[in-house]
């Protein structure tokens, strides 16, 4: 994580202040969620999805915990940039980033990043930003930093998601089984959010463990990548998702791809969950069942982020 007073130091050369009003918002996930959506500005649009917090890998600091900030950067001309970077602690209406450049900036020759600093006052933002990285604009050919000014159209939607399971597998009374998980998908719109596939939020994922008498059989997590929401019904609303097996205690069963699937019983239907890890792992089980202590799963429809 970079240190801010650089940056502070360089938007004060381009002539930025900091807004009115910004003084010491608390650190909160609720105002570090207040830059997930859409922006237009007169720099192109931007589309922040994914807010979460981070350990720095500065060991002379401590390595402390910081708001990560990701998302992408429409630039006209130049097209979709992935964008990410951090948001101050003291002033969660700061966010220092980097972004991808892009075939066409005069600069990407010599660096692949470009440096941004930006500054949210409610549904406004205004910064600045240049066609090279923070440590290669002084004594440089960097070309000249830009304003930007703009203004918040959309929060992010998200579909959130959590569920427990303890017992025996359905069909499988030889076994007994804890799974465990919990994240949200992302989507630009109410539309997406109720019609395509999105990306798993940073932090999205599943424990599960399985016994066979006394003897442990598998211990794996499984990080989600995406999802999507699938049929819902009066009594049922279901949730697909999909991700890659990232610990096992099994070498083989590492970087396996999972499915999971979600289903939220209501008015008296049973919850279930179902699990296929057979591509390498050579697992699959389902559960269901009335008893919210055996099997328990929420599912949070499609609500915009403010």
């Amino acid at each position: 994580m970079r240190r801010l007073s650089l940056a502070v130091v360089l938007a004060a050369a381009l002539g930025l202040l900091v807004p009115l009003g910004s003084s010491g918002a608390p650190s909160s996930a609720a105002q570090a969620a207040k830059w997930l959506g859409t922006w237009d500005s007169d720099s192109g649009r931007l589309y922040f999805d994914n807010v979460y917090r981070k350990r720095s890998d500065c060991t002379a600091c401590g390595n402390p915990y910081y708001w990560a900030l990701e998302g992408r950067w429409d630039r006209p001309g130049h097209g979709w940039t992935k964008m990410w970077g951090s948001i101050s602690d003291k002033e969660l209406g700061t966010f220092e980033g980097e972004w991808n450049l892009s075939k066409s900036d005069p600069y990407d020759e010599f660096h692949e990043n470009g440096w941004a600093l930006l500054y949210r006052d409610g549904e406004k933002l205004h910064g600045a930003w240049k066609a090279c990285p923070l440590e290669a604009q002084i004594g440089t050919k960097c070309p000249h930093g830009h304003f930007l000014h703009g203004e918040k159209q959309s929060g992010a939607w998200k579909i959130g998601f959590r569920f427990t399971q303890r017992g025996h597998p359905d069909d499988h009374t030889n076994f007994k089984s804890q799974i465990g998980g919990a994240g949200s998908l992302v989507f630009k719109s109410e539309h997406d959010a109720n019609n395509k596939l999105g990306p798993a939020a940073h932090g999205s994922h599943v424990h599960f463990l399985l016994q066979e008498g006394k003897d442990e059989v598998a211990r794996l997590t499984i990080d989600f990548q995406n999802g999507e929401l699938g049929s819902q019904a009066e009594r049922r609303v279901r949730l697909e998702l999909n991700g890659k097996v990232t610990t096992s205690r099994e070498d083989y069963c590492k970087g396996a791809d999972a499915e999971l699937s979600l289903q939220e019983g209501r008015g008296g239907a049973p919850d279930r969950v179902d699990l296929d890890l057979r591509d390498k792992c050579h697992l699959g089980f389902s559960w269901t069942s009335l008893d919210r202590n055996r099997v328990n799963v929420n599912i949070e429809l499609p609500h915009e982020t403010q």
